[in-house]
């Protein structure tokens, strides 16, 4: 796995007890919050039209979208970014080309991939759908089916799944959809800000760092464990080993989701997403 923040990149080892900085390595520019692998390419975004590319995750360079990108995801092979109102989609992570969402009064956020198709969220109500990345369609209206706030979305067990926070529209912090357009609500009712599908469930932390997992994320959910005291950022599996990463010198690591082990990173660093290849 590979973890980045505003600047630089932290190697997260496959067992996940080594968590140590790849030597001398620093991404270029700063201010970086989601990043994906595709392809044999890794590609970080930070919210504006400029981002970073490596093929191995030690040699980084700049690349440039055709508006200002969130959320970026792959799949179908391809590379599939959305942000304002706008998506953009490369095949190989570093060339890419504008494609337009439908319209909204908020920023598309995160864009996952799954069952032949990509769905985007917007940081309030709103999704949308493509079956190429390149053509989008507006989905049900999430007013009525979604959380005041998105905070992320993934596709696991023949599901798309968004988590975000609970509000006055709509006083539930979990959401499904078969099919990426419909959405039904879940009855959990802590807010989520990552989640991962793996090892036949559905794990999520909270950004104080409590960890909660279930087999039916519109069911009952299970308290796994509480972390270190940090702003918890993401979370991630590969290869047989759950990861969590923080903003404060903190990292957990898990192989089974439930129970949890922290980490004190050896240097000072913000880490806001994260991603393995």
């Amino acid at each position: 796995d590979s973890g980045i923040s505003s600047e630089k990149v932290r190697n997260v080892s496959e067992t996940g007890l080594t968590l140590s900085y790849l030597p001398n390595i620093e991404m270029p520019e700063s201010g970086y919050t989601d990043i994906a692998y595709g392809n044999g390419v890794f590609v970080a975004i930070k919210g504006t039209t400029t981002g970073a590319y490596s093929k191995g995750g030690d040699v980084w360079e700049l690349l440039s979208f055709p508006a200002q990108m969130s959320g970026i995801t792959y799949g179908d092979g391809k590379f599939v970014a959305v942000g304002e109102d706008s998506a953009a989609y490369s095949t190989d992570g570093i060339t890419w080309t504008a494609a337009t969402l439908p319209s909204s009064s908020e920023k598309w956020l995160r864009v996952a991939y799954g069952g032949g198709k990509f769905v985007a969220i917007s940081d309030e109500r709103e999704t949308a759908y493509s079956m190429d990345g390149i053509t989008w369609t507006k989905g049900e209206n999430s007013r009525n089916s979604a959380a005041a706030t998105h905070e992320d979305i993934i596709y696991g067990d023949g599901k798309f799944v968004i988590v975000g926070q609970t509000g006055n529209v709509s006083p539930a912090c979990v959401f499904c959809s078969a099919d990426g357009i419909t959405w039904t609500k879940g009855t959990f009712l802590v807010q989520l800000i990552s989640l991962i599908y793996a090892k036949e469930m559905f794990v999520g932390i909270t950004i104080d760092g409590a960890v909660y997992y279930t087999t039916d994320p519109l069911a009952s959910w299970s308290s796994a464990a509480t972390l270190s005291s940090a702003t918890w950022t993401g979370i991630d599996y590969n290869n047989g080993v759950f990861v969590a990463i923080s903003k404060d010198l903190k990292a957990a690591y898990s192989t089974d989701g439930v129970n949890w082990k922290n980490k004190t990173l050896p240097e000072d660093n913000n880490l806001t997403s994260i991603a393995h290849n």
